[in-house]
Parts: C-alpha cells; sequence; structure tokens
C-alpha cells in the first residue's frame, strides 16, 4: 500500500476546513464524520453527506510539493453507476471540479480510482456536492497521491498532451446534468468538460434540449403532478432556468479554451415519447399544435414521428439549427440514431411515387430501392437546405464556416433504409464527418404477407393481420446497448456485415470525399477490458477515430473511465495493460462506527 511513500488522507476531521462544516452526527447541512476502518488496513473518518443534504465545500490542504498521480475513494453503497452517487473535487489550479461515482455497488464497499497526475505545489483540494436536487449521497473515504519521478512526470504531461491521440467524439445528453446532478452555477456546469482534460477527447458534442418545450396539463401544479421518474419532475421544473444561451455559450468557451473543439447536437426525430413518458417537457408543442405532419403508416395512421416530406417540419428544424449555429460552436450534429423513421407513406409522397413510378409505394418493403431511393432524396434536400442555410447567414455574421456531422445507423445499407444517403451527403460536400452508432431497424417481413398473384407486393391485409399479432413487431430495431452485428439472430443474419467490412465501407467515405468518420462504442458502461477489445477490434478493421455516446454516464466513473480516456492510443493499445487492480481497486469495511 505505500511502497513509494504514498500519503494518504483519510482522517477528514482533522483535515478539513472549515470545521464548522464538519459534525460527529448526521446532519443536512454538513459533512458527517464517520470513523472506518478496512480489512487491507486503511482507516480514518469518511466524509459524508446522504441524500436530500446540502453541505457545504471543503477544503484540504495536503501541503505537498512536486508531482502526484491521485487516487480517490469513495463509497459504493449505491449500485446504479453515475445515477445514486457521485461527489466532487478541485484542485485549487483547476478551473472547475471533476465529478466522481461508483462502478460498482454494495454494503460496506469502497471503490478507489486514479483520477490524474498533478503537480500538487501550492495545491489544495476543495470537496463538494452538486447543490442542485436530487442531492444523491456522497461519500468520501480518502484521498491518495502517489509520489512520480521526474521521468513518470514528463511522460504523462507528453501522453496527454500528444495531438495525434485526440480522436475521440464524446457526445453528452445535457438531460442528465439537469435531472441527475444539476450544478448549481455555471462554473460547476463546467464540471462537463473539466472531466475530459488529460484524454484523448478532441470533441464534445452536447444536446439541444430547447427543442422539447412540452408542458404539463393546464391548471396542474409541478411539484404535485404524477410523473414517471423522479428526475422528469425536476427537468420540467428547472429546465429553462438552468439551460439556457448563456449557458451553453460559458460551455463553449471553456471547452475552447481547453483546447477542445465543441458541437451542438440535435435529435432529428425526437418528437415526444409514447406513455408514460408524455405530456410533459419531452413533448414538443409543434407536434401537437400541426398532427397532420406526422408520418404516416401503410394504412395511413399516423404514428408518433413528423415526417420531413413536409416543408413545415423542414423549416421548424432548420430554425433550430440555425439558433445553434449562432453560437461559438464549431459545428453542429445531426443524431440520426434517435427517432427514425423520418418519412414513410405521407400523402404527398404516395402521389409522387405514383407519379414516377406508376406503383403504391405501400405496397412494397421499406428496402426496396425505389422507396429508398425517395426517402433518400428528401432527406438529402433537407441537408442541402441545412448546409446551404447555416453557411449564409455564418458568413453575414462574421462566423467562421460551420462543421455538420451526421450521426447516422450501423451500416451503409442501415443509413439507406432511412433515407440517410451518407455517401451522397458526403459527396455533396454537405457534412463534415459520419458517425457509425450500432444500432439498426429494419422490416421484419418474413411471414406470409405477399400477395399470390404478386410476390413482390404486399397483402395489405395480409400484413395487417400478421403486424397485429407478431411478436416482436414486424419492425425491429436492434443493438443500441450491445455491440450490434457481432452475434446475428436468424433474423438480423440478413443484415450482418462484418466489422471489417463495415469499417472498410466508412473509411472509403474519408477516402474519397475527405469526411472524418468515427465509430460508436457502446454499451455505455464497460470494464476496461471490454473498452480495449471493442476498440481493438475497430483499429485492427482500419478504423481510425472513435465515438462515445452518453458521456455524462461514464466519465464520472472513474474506475472505467480511466482507460475510456485512453482509447486514442491506437498504436500502444494493443500492448497498453488495462490497470485493473492498479488504477482502481475494491475495498471492504471492517469496521464502521466503532461497530464490527
Amino acid at each position: 500500500m505505500n511502497k513509494r511513500n504514498d500519503v494518504v488522507l483519510s482522517d477528514f476531521g482533522k483535515l478539513c476546513s472549515p470545521a464548522s462544516a464538519l459534525s460527529p452526527v448526521r446532519t443536512a447541512t454538513q459533512w458527517e464524520l464517520m470513523p472506518y476502518e478496512t480489512t487491507d488496513g486503511y482507516q480514518g473518518s469518511m466524509l459524508v453527506n446522504l441524500k436530500g443534504g446540502t453541505p457545504p465545500p471543503v477544503t484540504i490542504s495536503p501541503e505537498l510539493s512536486g508531482w502526484y498521480a491521485i487516487f480517490v475513494c469513495i463509497g459504493a453503497y449505491a449500485n446504479w453507476g453515475a445515477v445514486n452517487s457521485h461527489i466532487n473535487l478541485c484542485l485549487t489550479r483547476d478551473g472547475a471540479p471533476s465529478n466522481f461515482s461508483p462502478a460498482c455497488g454494495g454494503q460496506d464497499m469502497l471503490e478507489e480510482s486514479f483520477w490524474k497526475c498533478a503537480d500538487m505545489t501550492g495545491q489544495s483540494v476543495t470537496i463538494s456536492k452538486f447543490g442542485g436536487e436530487p442531492l444523491e449521497d456522497a461519500i468520501l473515504a480518502w484521498l491518495r497521491f502517489v509520489p512520480l519521478t521526474e521521468e513518470e512526470a514528463a511522460r504523462y504531461q507528453y501522453e496527454t498532451t500528444r495531438k495525434d491521440t485526440k480522436v475521440i467524439y464524446a457526445t453528452h445528453d445535457m438531460h442528465g446534468m439537469v435531472g441527475l446532478y444539476c450544478p448549481e452555477d455555471p462554473k460547476d456546469w463546467c464540471c462537463i468538460l473539466e472531466n475530459y482534460r488529460d484524454s484523448d477527447v478532441r470533441c464534445v458534442s452536447m444536446e439541444n434540449i430547447f427543442i422539447f418545450n412540452g408542458e404539463i396539463q393546464p391548471g396542474q401544479n409541478p411539484s404535485t403532478y404524477p410523473f414517471f421518474r423522479a428526475c422528469d419532475r425536476l427537468i420540467q421544473q428547472r429546465l429553462t432556468r438552468y439551460y439556457t444561451d448563456e449557458l451553453m455559450a460559458t460551455l463553449f468557451d471553456y471547452g475552447h479554451k481547453m483546447g477542445l473543439e465543441m458541437y451542438y447536437s440535435l435529435r432529428m426525430g425526437f418528437w415526444g415519447i409514447e406513455f408514460p413518458f408524455d405530456q410533459f417537457y419531452f413533448d414538443v408543442k409543434f407536434v401537437k399544435e400541426h398532427p397532420q405532419l406526422r408520418c404516416r403508416n401503410r394504412d395511413g395512421e399516423m404514428i408518433h414521428r413528423m415526417s420531413y416530406v413536409y416543408p413545415e417540419v423542414q423549416d421548424y428544424m432548420l430554425d433550430q439549427f440555425s439558433h445553434m449555429a449562432e453560437s461559438d460552436c464549431d459545428g453542429v450534429e445531426m443524431l440520426l440514431n434517435r427517432g427514425a423513421p423520418f418519412v414513410l407513406f405521407e400523402p404527398p409522397f404516395v402521389e409522387a411515387f405514383r407519379e414516377k413510378y406508376g406503383v403504391d409505394p405501400c405496397l412494397l418493403p421499406l428496402e426496396d430501392p425505389r422507396v429508398q431511393s425517395m426517402h433518400c432524396e428528401i432527406m438529402t434536400g433537407f441537408v442541402r437546405r441545412l448546409r446551404e442555410r447555416l453557411d449564409r447567414e455564418r458568413a453575414e455574421r462574421g462566423q467562421k464556416r460551420i462543421k455538420i456531422i451526421a450521426r447516422g445507423l450501423l451500416n451503409l445499407s442501415d443509413n439507406l433504409v432511412q433515407g440517410i444517403d451518407l455517401e451522397e451527403w458526403a459527396k455533396e460536400g454537405l457534412i463534415d464527418a459520419v458517425i457509425s452508432y450500432p444500432v439498426q431497424l429494419r422490416e421484419n417481413l418474413t411471414g406470409d404477407v405477399w400477395q399470390e398473384e404478386h410476390p413482390d407486393l404486399l397483402d395489405l391485409e395480409k400484413y395487417h393481420r400478421l403486424a397485429a399479432t407478431a411478436v416482436p413487431p414486424l419492425t425491429e430495431s436492434f443493438g443500441d446497448f450491445r455491440f450490434a452485428g457481432t452475434e446475428p439472430s436468424a433474423f438480423t443474419k440478413r443484415f450482418y456485415v462484418p466489422v471489417e467490412e463495415r469499417v472498410r465501407q466508412f473509411q472509403a467515405l474519408e477516402e474519397q470525399y475527405g469526411v472524418e468518420v468515427y465509430h460508436d462504442i457502446m454499451p455505455r458502461q464497460l470494464t476496461p477490458q471490454e473498452y480495449k477489445q471493442r476498440a481493438l477490434e475497430l483499429y485492427r478493421a482500419g478504423a481510425r477515430r472513435i465515438s462515445l455516446w452518453d458521456t455524462y454516464s461514464r466519465v464520472p466513473v472513474r474506475s472505467r473511465w480511466y482507460y475510456a480516456a485512453r482509447l486514442g492510443h491506437a498504436q500502444e493499445l494493443e500492448t497498453m495493460p488495462t490497470g485493473e487492480n492498479v488504477m482502481t481497486s475494491i475495498h471492504y469495511i471492517s469496521k464502521i462506527g466503532g461497530i464490527n
């Protein structure tokens, strides 16, 4: 434990100031001091503040000089990862705090993880908890400082400032900050970006949730309205108060000062959510005011999506992107991995299709080349309008040309089925980067749904009959929260593309048209070994860059993020150890509050 004369700070009752912020008993407005011992020899007084508590920040002055590797040990009593337990730490020279959550969970368990290396000369550590609800548990057992040699310190500085390894694109869902953490002031919000310091992250994309402007039923009180989740109530109450243009400007500026490329993302088909998530902020007023603009099934029935075949829908989305582009962001990202389909069998589409091909498109599968082609024409038309409008408006304001990123589905063929023609967009210079995200959405038309006289056309009676009873549904979404495509089912085998081929197809876009290509790694929570395996699979196939979706839930889990943060080291990854049991470790409490 002390091979290098590690400095372990664990008796927080003697170390923290001001003393008025500490208490030997549990209170809501102070840090409780809880004596403990572990089975492997650690002991001290933990800093504890449980749910609902609002303690003030406290500071520790380690009085160290020179470079140290800093390890943080937190309570792992919660078992929901980045949801139920977190604590913030900030060094004197940090611009914002970093936040920490456990990966594991269990009674009397502690989790120690690597934070970062720093020159501790003249630096103190401020310990805090986010001041906004939900005010979850915060438990800090100790801080461990491991002295570095001059060579180790120089190596760390070199590795964390290398440009060739900055190849990770991180996407941050802002709902998590409003509904799970909710910092109170802009400095604390900047933890979003501070968490990426010293990592291989080059680009950070933060989601625009201004589009969600739904309200609860008239006459209802948000404090008593029956929401599906506790965080939904919090978001409804404070979304407009916290999530503002001013806040985004602060975040973009902070990221730029860190040397990050800052992007603003928007879900292309997130118009609301079905029961029981409906009837509040997730709804969009535009949808309720224009129900006639929804996508329609083959039988003309409306679904919970708006169709890009209508100019009004395109105009509405263009207005959203136009507002986003007024900020000092480097680019905007179209999140096409959420909310498909974007166009189906709406009357204008059906009429145009019949006129062009002389057949009813409702009788054809979505994968029919003619249906795909016309759906792609509609979506490509929108992207052309987006490119033209943003270029024109940015030029008029004297801003630099903005980049457009397209986060699509897993394979190029999956994207075409949804009208997403990434190759055409790249060829026309409409986009600057593409991201392959592991989700697929396909029609399962393997049953008895075809006409006897014309086996290439659907029999709508048969189709409706099967659709009403099919399990799973005839429209299947697979992937997303697992690494799609590695273990195809009987149905998905039809659409399975080997990783090598998938990567080759995407990389061809970069070689031919100059767009950058990223490949997403899912699910959100992976062990260091799993991160290594997934990244190596992509690099061996020829990938050059990595994307990580929903990093708001990945980064605070330091026992995993320390390795994910190095995934840009493509050349070294093969031999780079995962560091498990070195960079992170589990400890067990043998005595707590004097009780064995």
